[in-house]
Formats: structure tokens, sequence, C-alpha cells
């Protein structure tokens, strides 16, 4: 007799980077990476770009799984999905509440329009802080080799790490080959997101990302953050930029103080999961 759990679940979706959402309470006794990789199957599971989990602490504590199980520091569409859920469930008590990740405490800001407002703080640019296995200091246009062809690469943790590219034209780049190349080289240790970026103006680009674990997104809002971060410290992004990605868009602010990502979410689904242990 196969032995089944009902998990009762929320699907969401921030720009169309979408997730699971479940309460630690739940899942005691499970292996979450192994959950994660059932959970977020699109063909046998529910589908999902990753799994949330959610625990109460202080204020509210997330654990991320990418939808091969990986666990990753943070995740800033998810953390926004997560305001929503955690007001909607009673998890919090106020609109403005701390998110504790792996990649640090984020203070999150849930607006009467629906949209909500993330505090990443400061971006870590040190090569340890990445990390990669780099000499020089920080990693803001440094020169690196993809198929043959050199091009200008930067290197950002919006508390997990990214490497920025910016291109003449996205329509030209082949984003699975070059992201994979970017996310597994040598110089990355723990692997990378890669974001390639199309500049319109000092306030507008366009970007698509490869993510390590989950490969091309829809959307990525620490890469958005990662990609305002690279702009403003080269010269290229003024501080307060439009990121335009395949599932929408996401207001960056980044006057060298704090990162501040805004945008909206959506409640997709709610239920239950049967998890045969």
């Amino acid at each position: 007799m196969k032995n089944i759990k009902e998990l009762a679940f929320a699907k969401y979706q921030g720009l169309g980077n979408d997730f699971i959402i479940l309460q630690q309470a739940q899942i005691q006794d499970i292996d979450p990476a192994d959950l994660a990789q059932r959970v977020c199957d699109r063909h046998f599971g529910i589908g999902a770009d990753g799994l949330v989990v959610l625990a109460k602490a202080s204020d509210l504590r997330m654990i991320f799984y990418n939808s091969d199980g990986s666990e990753a520091p943070m995740c800033g569409n998810a953390s926004r999905c997560v305001a929503h859920y955690a007001i909607e469930h009673q998890m919090v008590s106020k609109n403005s509440f701390v998110l504790q990740t792996a990649g640090g405490n984020l203070p999150i800001t849930y607006h009467a329009n629906g949209l909500v407002t993330v505090n990443l703080g400061q971006p870590k640019l040190q090569p340890a802080e990445i990390p990669a296995c780099w000499a020089g200091g920080n990693m803001i246009d440094v020169n690196l080799e993809i198929n043959g062809q050199p091009l200008l690469l930067s290197a950002v943790n919006t508390t997990t790490p990214h490497a920025v590219v910016f291109v003449n034209d996205l329509d030209l780049i082949d984003i699975a080959d070059w992201g994979q190349q970017i996310e597994n080289h040598e110089l990355f240790p723990s692997k990378i997101n890669a974001n390639f970026v199309q500049i319109i103006d000092q306030h507008t680009v366009r970007q698509i990302t490869w993510e390590r674990g989950a490969g091309q997104t829809l959307a990525c809002g620490t890469g958005a953050c990662a990609t305002t971060v690279a702009g403003v410290l080269s010269g290229r992004l003024a501080p307060e930029v439009e990121v335009h990605m395949t599932g929408g868009s996401l207001h960056i602010s980044y006057d060298k103080t704090e990162i501040l990502m805004t945008g909206g979410v959506d409640r997709i689904a709610a239920g239950i999961y049967y998890y045969v242990g």
C-alpha cells in the first residue's frame, strides 16, 4: 500500500516565472529536493520553475528550490509572490515585513494596488562574494570568451549570483548555448545565472535570463536587479530602470546604496497535491 500525503499548495506567477508555495509544517518528513522535482515537473506534476517552502520565523522564512531540486539562496519573483501568499494566509500581520532567506533578510512591502516592493539591500561585488575565481577587484566589464568571441561580462550577487552581458541585439544571441557556457564556466565554482541585455535607452532595457538549474525562464527578478547594478556601475544606465522581459516588466532602482525591485504577481491556482512516499 502506497503512502500518500495530501499537501495544500498555491501556485503563483510573477512575470511568467511560476512557483509552487507550500508551508514547511506539511513536509517535515519529506525530502524537499525530491518534492521540488516532482511538483515542478510540467508533465507528471503541477508544473513550475521552482518550489517555495515557507516557515514562520520572527517574521517569515523562505526556502527556495529550483525545478531540478537544487536549493537557491533566493528568488526575486518568488519573494513577491510570497508577500501575496503570506498576507492572504495571515502568516504576517502587516503589509510590510521582513522575509528571511539564505541570501539575506529582505524588507518587503505589499502595496494597496497589488504591486510588491522588495528591498535587496546592497549588491555584493567582490569575487569571493559571488563566488568567482577571479584575482582582480570587482567584476564589472571583465573580458571573457564564449564560442571564440570576446565579450564583456559583469558578475554581481543580488542575493543570488548573476552574470550580465550587454549585447547589441538579443535576437542574434543563442541564449541556450551562451547561457549554459556561462552558467558552467570555470570562473564560477557554484555556477551562475546568465542575463543577456539589450539597452533601449538609459532607463529601459530588454533582458533574457538563463537560470542555473532551470534554463531559460520568462523573467528573473534578481537578474533584473543585477542588470541595473551592472548598468549603473558601468555608466550605461540611469538609477531608475524598466527591465522588460518575456513575461513582463519590473521597475528597478539602484542609487548605489540599495536595490529596490517593484512588480506585480498573480495567484494561478490552489489545491491539493498528492505526494506518494
